[in-house]
């Protein structure tokens, strides 16, 4: 390790007595034919006029000017400058000569580069697609993810907020162009008042890595959020919501944005006493350590859980907080090398629910055993996050990034349980998430075809829990307490370098990278039940594993077939108490891709992985996770396989807003964990173990968009049919083949009439059918989210909505909620609003739903917020 810093040291040492160098400037000016400077113009810096060696490039700032350094000791060089909608300008150019001007004609033929319909809707350029939002509001929204819901191509998941974009995951969402949020891109679409924005742009192929553009292949997207040019400066919101249901309701808040030459930063201030969902609200950083396969991540598991239950309605109808939420986020150019980024996050809160859960259990002889319980549940989770992280341009051809993120999530949780209207329990669980992780990256670009990267990552994630349980308690036969304690610890630490060389000769795009990833992973759990400590209950074991891998992957064209092929292989070693398993696994895949013609595609993807098992399944004694549940583990550490086989067809016309996609897929996997289920009427225990049966799913998946202009609506559809065969154990350890079938189907319909009324509509539909030997069971459901907007003048916007939900189509049971907002903006002071608002105005008090599986039935009711108004008051400046 000290030789590996020595020659770091060295290695840095020698780039800085490099740079030191006398340096010559080239300084210069690009403007169009009106004497106006172009932003962005690509000016590629080269040897001769035969461009053998590129000595780099940069682009034209605001007002058209660039300046580049060379250390090149030649008289003359030759300068090539580009920009989209204008002629290739070249120059030779003598260094002695430090200033150039350049113009650029304008293309005469830019109509066929951009297509626009809808009175410019939607503008297609290349890889990116521009949205004019104007096109697609109707007065109904107040942020940017209201907006974004709308968008052809753009799909907005109501809960947590995460975007795709074309059925890929967006990886962040970009003001004017900077990164300021990075993955917690929600901070920004949830809060960024939609009046701000001039426009919504859509990249694809997206290289975060400037060095990397035309060299990478990627399939990253993004999303960029071009402001109004008076909103550019200073400017933010500020909201007052408040009312009466019963008790006082509160949800204030305010947003400040700055942005500026050097500067740029948006900042949020936040209370709610309802209606937050402190853990859906929470930063959604990802913590994938980045390889294609054996995808490690740097944060660990929980053992000890609350008891959550997926829940169909919103928070707004369900939830009583204490909520403050502080974060702000900001980038600061230092110079016209170093720019930082800082993202600073904070919340706490008091969440208060009132459940009641009854579960019927079917066990091999057909009997059926209930279970129930009445939870009153108190949640403090407190939440403090900082990220920082340093760009430095060391020249045109290199750079170098570093990263440092720390958390610290404290949850107190406690629940009062009456358990088969009998016995009463009081549990307090203490969960302490501690995170850091840092990370170095540093890139050359070698010339314009090839480039290398270095990166380096460290993390380390601590999970301590305490659930302490109190009351006459049967956690397992024989044993019965008054009093117990568990505890349980995950301590994860990784440690991962890589080094990968990125070629694109003009035909052929590839990738080879060698790396390799430690994982040191200490467990401990014990269980203390009226002052004495359980034998059965105490693990004290440590998890290690050391991975060198190497892949390889590359993209080209063939006439009009796209072949990306990927290739890992990998060398892992695993100990585990006094276990150990060496194997060299193999995974590939790869993506072909025929193109019929522009708008239309077929596809196929084959792909086959083997991964190590994850932490929550290496541990063998039990633990309690709650005070009706046990768990423990038979551990084994052979590889776990898996298979992937996907084609399909997609045609994509986003101008015309017609986008449509058929996939067929089938998932395999082999060696994987199935529990087997020990069921009585105090307590479930899972025990989980390695099957080596496959397990398949297969699933048809088909989205489509289409608006109709001659009926001016807008049509969102996806329905997903998937066939499952799966294993799990009631009781005797003998393996049970069930299967399953699935459906999830919605659509959304928008209208935009040329009258003072519109609507939106949501109609959700889910099929759930499990069958085991003669055993079967089934749930469907359906829910329609309808809202009228009428606008009867200019000023003034109301909206009525009613969400309607049948949890069983079996029993017909159903209810509805009926809301409004009436919203007024001023004439006089620009950018204020006031609003009158009222949810739930039937009053209903109690929600049900259904949830069922292969062995077990569960009927689930909850306390709803009742009926309640706000006033509101809103100012944007």
């Amino acid at each position: 390790m000290q030789y590996f810093f020595k020659k770091s040291k060295l290695l840095f040492l020698l780039l800085f007595i490099y740079n030191l160098h006398i340096a010559q400037n080239i300084n210069g000016t690009i403007k169009n034919t009106d004497g106006i400077g172009i932003e962005n113009a690509s000016v590629s810096i080269w040897n001769s006029e035969k461009k053998e060696s590129l000595f780099g490039y940069t682009y034209s700032d605001q007002k058209g000017v660039f300046s580049f350094k060379t250390n090149q000791d030649f008289v003359k060089v030759f300068i090539e400058i580009s920009c989209i909608n204008y002629e290739t300008k070249s120059q030779l150019v003598a260094l002695s000569n430090n200033n150039v001007d350049f113009v650029l004609q304008r293309k005469e033929f830019i109509l066929d580069e951009v297509k626009i319909i809808n009175e410019n809707a939607v503008k297609v350029k290349n890889d990116s697609v521009f949205y004019d939002p104007k096109k697609f509001l109707n007065g109904s929204e107040r942020k940017v993810e209201d907006l974004l819901k709308k968008l052809p191509g753009i799909k907005v998941d109501e809960i947590t907020g995460q975007i795709k974009y074309k059925g890929k995951n967006v990886e962040t969402v970009k003001l004017e162009g900077d990164d300021l949020f990075g993955s917690n891109y929600t901070i920004g679409t949830k809060n960024i008042s939609v009046d701000m924005v001039e426009q919504v742009q859509a990249i694809e192929n997206y290289s975060p890595n400037e060095l990397l553009k035309g060299i990478e292949d990627s399939d990253r997207v993004v999303l960029n959020l071009k402001l109004k040019k008076n909103k550019t400066d200073f400017s933010g919101s500020s909201s007052i919501n408040n009312g009466y249901g019963k008790k006082l309701m509160l949800a204030d808040d305010a947003t400040v944005l700055g942005i500026s030459k050097k500067i740029k930063s948006f900042g949020v201030i936040s209370y709610y006493n309802f209606g937050i969902n402190p853990f859906n609200n929470q930063p959604n950083y990802d913590e994938t350590l980045n390889t294609r396969f054996g995808n490690e991540e740097s944060t660990t598991k929980t053992n000890i859980i609350e008891g959550n239950i997926d829940n169909r309605l919103p928070s707004k109808r369900t939830t009583y907080n204490n909520n403050f939420n502080i974060n702000y986020n900001i980038i600061t150019k230092i110079s016209s090398k170093i720019s930082l980024k800082n993202n600073l996050f904070f919340f706490k809160d008091d969440v208060e629910r009132q459940e009641k859960i009854v579960t019927n259990y079917f066990t091999n002889n057909n009997a059926i055993i209930e279970n129930s319980s009445e939870n009153n549940i108190y949640k403090s989770p407190k939440y403090y996050r900082f990220d920082t992280k340093v760009i430095y341009n060391i020249s045109n051809n290199s750079l170098l990034q570093s990263e440092i993120s720390f958390k610290n999530q404290i949850t107190n949780s406690n629940e009062t349980t009456i358990q088969n209207n009998l016995n009463q329990f009081n549990s307090n669980l203490k969960t302490i998430d501690f995170f850091v992780k840092a990370k170095l990256e540093y890139t050359i670009r070698l010339n314009n075809k090839n480039a290398l990267q270095f990166s380096s990552n460290f993390s380390r994630n601590k999970i301590p829990q305490e659930l302490q349980i109190v009351s006459n308690n049967i956690i397992f036969e024989g044993i019965n307490t008054n009093n117990c304690l568990q505890n349980s610890s995950f301590n994860k630490q990784i440690l991962s370098t890589k080094l990968s060389y990125l070629n694109n000769n003009g035909k052929i795009k590839k990738s080879v990278t060698i790396g390799n990833t430690n994982t040191y992973l200490p467990f401990q759990s014990s269980l203390i039940a009226d002052g004495n400590n359980i034998n059965s209950f105490y693990e004290n074991s440590t998890y290690r594993k050391s991975t060198f891998f190497s892949e390889y992957s590359t993209m080209f064209n063939y006439k009009k077939i796209k072949i990306q092929p990927f290739f890992n292989v990998a060398y892992i070693n695993q100990q585990l108490k006094n276990d150990a398993f060496n194997k060299l696994a193999l995974n590939q895949s790869i993506l072909i891709t025929y193109r019929i013609n522009k708008r239309l595609s077929l596809f196929g993807l084959e792909e086959s992985e083997e991964k190590t098992p994850t932490e929550e399944y290496l541990f063998t004694n039990s633990i309690v996770i709650n005070n009706q549940t046990l768990k423990n583990n038979i551990s084994n550490l052979n590889l776990i396989k898996s298979e992937n086989l996907t084609f399909g067809i997609k045609y994509e016309n986003l101008t015309k807003q017609f986008l449509t996609k058929l996939s067929f897929q089938y998932l395999g996997s082999y060696n994987n964990y199935i529990a087997n289920i020990n069921i009585n009427q105090n307590f479930v225990s899972y025990t989980y173990f390695q099957n080596p049966n496959n397990l398949k799913s297969r699933q048809i998946i088909f989205d489509g968009e289409k608006q109709i202009k001659a009926l001016r609506l807008s049509f969102k559809h996806s329905s997903t049919f998937s066939f499952n065969n799966y294993y799990n154990s009631i009781d005797n350890f003998q393996i049970r083949n069930n299967s399953s079938f699935n459906y999830n189907g919605n659509l959304f319909i928008l209208s935009y009439f040329n009258i003072p009324i519109n609507f939106e509509n949501l109609v959700n539909y889910s099929i759930n059918k499990y069958k085991t030997n003669e055993v079967k069971s089934e749930r469907r459901l359906i829910s329609n989210n309808f809202k009228l907007i009428i606008k009867p003048f200019k000023q003034w916007n109301l909206a009525i909505s009613q969400d309607y939900y049948i949890i069983d189509l079996k029993s017909k049971q159903n209810f509805s909620f009926i809301d409004f907002n009436l919203q007024y903006k001023s004439q006089k002071v620009k950018g204020l609003f006031f609003s009158i608002y009222g949810r739930n105005l039937k009053n209903t008090s109690v929600y049900s739903q259904t949830n069922n599986s292969d062995y077990a039935f569960t009927y689930y009711q909850s306390q709803l917020l009742p009926r309640y108004f706000m006033l509101s008051m809103e100012l944007e400046f």
